[in-house]
């Protein structure tokens, strides 16, 4: 097993997810963005500006993605 640190996360990280299925690793921080990777390079694919205040919560499903903050 293989360990890599990725420290692009602009601020703490305060959930983590996984898209159903698929090789995709949401991470949500403190300041509201949520980062989506490709687990086995660990690439980001994307980033969205979801909130205001930090990330609390993360649900998905095959095709939608749930975040909740304060």
């Amino acid at each position: 097993m293989t360990f890599q640190a990725v420290s692009t996360q602009p601020d703490w990280v305060s959930v983590l997810g996984v898209f159903p299925g698929s090789p995709v690793l949401l991470s949500g921080c403190r300041g509201g963005l949520l980062r989506l990777w490709h687990c086995d390079s660990m690439a980001s694919l994307g980033e969205v500006q979801g909130h205001d205040s930090p990330i609390n919560g993360l649900a998905s499903n095959r095709s939608h993605l749930f975040t909740a903050s304060e």
